[in-house]
């Protein structure tokens, strides 16, 4: 008994195992390699933010048990220049949609965080929920960032 029944069902099969094969070879990358620089930035925004909210349960915290607005716009404008830096940054490199789609989430985030903030506090338990979603987003981008990092490390 033969084993092929012709020599058109040897060469397929031969080609379709050559073809295994070479596919067992590539590697398919379905997410960027890790970036350095949009890891170091959110790093540093998540540090502010974490030295925003220390010092806003304070104030709140304080005799007056107030803290105004005006008093953190600075803020403010510092987180939204690292947010659309790094809006552009992880715009600009392939295959990093969940990295881009991240740092839009964690722009929402601070974008509820100033409506909040303008319409004030009425005291330091208030900042709870906000800063429960702030160490949520952060804690996710930072395991996303080890995880690459990771990769980068073990090609």
């Amino acid at each position: 008994m033969k084993l092929f029944s012709s020599k058109a069902t040897f060469v397929s099969m031969l080609l379709l195992t050559a073809v295994f094969f070479f596919n067992s070879c590539i590697t398919v990358k379905l997410i960027s390699d890790y970036d350095e620089l949009t890891d170091q930035a959110l790093h540093d925004l998540q540090q502010r933010t974490a030295t925003y909210f220390v010092t806003l349960k304070r104030d709140l915290n304080d005799e007056d048990g107030t803290a105004n607005y005006d008093d953190y716009t600075g803020f403010f404008d510092k987180a939204q220049i690292a947010l659309n830096t790094l809006k552009i940054r992880t715009g600009a490199i392939e295959k990093n949609s969940i990295v881009q789609q991240q740092v839009n989430e964690l722009a929402s985030i601070f974008d509820n965080l100033e409506k909040a903030h303008k319409i004030g506090f009425q005291s330091a338990e208030a900042i709870t929920p906000p800063l429960s979603s702030f160490n949520t987003a952060f804690t996710a981008i930072a395991k996303l960032q080890l995880a690459l990092k990771r990769g980068n490390e073990n090609p």
